[in-house]
């Protein structure tokens, strides 16, 4: 009999050389040999994926998924499938969950820290490119809405933007805002 081991890592050699129908038949052999990893199907519907088989693709990445939910490279593939498959809607929800798995916990901290240096520097557009990135990545941030507020409020001709931004800030502080911060923002919302 056939080393499972050794027929996944020659499907991942088909795999990697794009001659994905040999990936398919080596990764069957594999499952065949006993292999039921997670790792098998991402990879057996990775490949379905590249050969159009999407049904199959499919089955496999489900499988996948249902071994190791914390995979962002197999809800990319389910999304991919479900586009093809015109399942809008769940490939959307596929996407996003691949990329909150992709993200680190710590990204939403370095954005913040990259704007406030960018606007220390006064380079205020990108400050704002950055504090909205805080907000993309982690909704439940409140400071940069803060941020954006006096960003737009000192700098920015347009006096609607910032008191928008003062008004979803003060909707979203809670009590672990310190209150200068509040009392900031009503106070300019009510001299512009």
């Amino acid at each position: 009999p056939q080393d499972a081991r050794l027929l996944l890592a020659a499907g991942d050699s088909y795999f990697a050389a794009k001659q994905y129908y040999q990936a398919i038949a080596h990764y069957q052999k594999a499952r065949q040999q006993g292999d039921s990893s997670a790792y098998l199907y991402k990879k057996l519907g990775a490949a379905y994926y590249y050969a159009n088989d999407y049904s199959s693709a499919l089955l496999a990445l489900k499988k996948s998924i249902k071994k190791d939910n914390k995979d962002p490279i197999s809800f990319y593939f389910l999304g991919l499938v479900q586009k093809e498959l015109s399942l809008n809607d769940k490939a959307i929800g596929s996407f996003q969950k691949a990329i909150a798995l992709s993200l680190p916990g710590y990204l939403p901290d370095v954005y913040f820290h990259l704007a406030d240096a960018f606007q220390k520097k006064k380079q205020y557009a990108l400050a704002i490119n950055f504090y909205k990135k805080v907000l993309e990545t982690d909704t439940t941030r409140v400071m940069p809405l803060f941020y954006l507020a006096t960003i737009y409020d000192d700098y920015y001709k347009d006096r609607q933007i910032p008191l928008q931004y003062y008004q979803k800030f003060l909707e979203r502080a809670d009590s672990s805002v310190p209150e200068r911060y509040r009392t900031y923002a009503m106070e300019r919302m009510e001299k512009i």
